[in-house]
């Protein structure tokens, strides 16, 4: 699947923005300055936009060239996510050109060092996080997701991250990064995907000292207290547990490292239920 077949399936899951400003901020539909001349009559993007049109070769072009001039791979990262969170049809096209080289900066081992320093380079938020101030109102919470129709989940809770240690909310570098493999490698609607990181807490002591560090700063909790106190956290049976509404049902749950031998404190309605 190529990133145009990406967007347009993605205009069959989304609201269209009604403003011209609004085509631009939202990630999913905004083009960039491949707006056509027409496109951007009728959106009402004329003057929003700098007058030259360009094809997406030149803008992937021109991705290109900023990638390969940063200093780090880390900056390349931050570069790559922001490009993801302003333009995911440009951000696919090029990770789909340039998989090889794409694929260390998005996933390991940079990722290993983006989530390290996650609180720090933060920008903009991307998947839900469910933390022990959601206990009791889990369901709730999740339903703020604004796709209903997902169909990958890949969640974790941040202890044992690519041998880095307990990173906490920080982890959640990995479910992003696997599903953004997903799209570009599988043809997975991004829209359909859906990291979430489920934050009881870390061990981490730099974290717990750290003013920028993005999650619950106390010491982890363990066992069916994580999550549970009033909260119906617990299996049903041993391979099923609830925790998405129904409204939400997807058809491929991945945990997280090692997040399934504390499965208790998560739950998913499989797309059979």
């Amino acid at each position: 699947m190529n990133a145009q077949n990406i967007q347009k399936r993605n205009c069959d899951q989304r609201t269209l923005p009604t403003k011209g400003m609004d085509w631009l901020h939202n990630p999913v539909f905004n083009k960039g300055t491949a707006f056509t001349e027409a496109e951007r009559d009728t959106l009402g993007l004329r003057g929003l936009l700098p007058p030259h049109v360009q094809t997406m070769d030149e803008q992937v072009d021109r991705v290109m060239s900023n990638f390969r001039s940063k200093s780090s791979d880390l900056e390349r990262y931050i570069q790559l996510v922001g490009l993801q969170d302003r333009n995911e049809t440009l951000f696919y096209r090029v990770v789909m050109d340039h998989l090889e080289e794409m694929m260390p900066i998005i996933y390991t081992p940079t990722v290993g060092k983006a989530c390290q320093e996650f609180g720090h380079i933060f920008r903009r938020a991307r998947g839900m996080y469910v933390s022990l101030k959601d206990r009791g109102s889990v369901e709730k919470v999740l339903r703020n997701w604004p796709t209903r129709d997902v169909k990958v989940i890949v969640a974790t809770d941040g202890e044992r991250i690519l041998g880095l240690g307990d990173l906490g909310a920080s982890g959640m570098g990995i479910p992003i990064g696997k599903l953004s493999l997903y799209t570009a490698c599988a043809g997975i609607n991004p829209v359909q995907c859906l990291p979430i990181t489920i934050d009881v807490g870390t061990n981490n002591e730099t974290f717990l000292k750290d003013p920028l560090y993005i999650g619950v700063q106390q010491r982890r909790l363990r066992g069916r207290v994580a999550l549970q106190p009033q909260a119906p956290l617990v299996p049903r049976d041993e391979n099923r547990v609830r925790l998405l509404p129904r409204s939400i049902r997807p058809a491929l749950i991945q945990p997280g490292p090692h997040l399934g031998q504390r499965a208790h404190c998560v739950c998913f309605v499989p797309a059979s239920n």
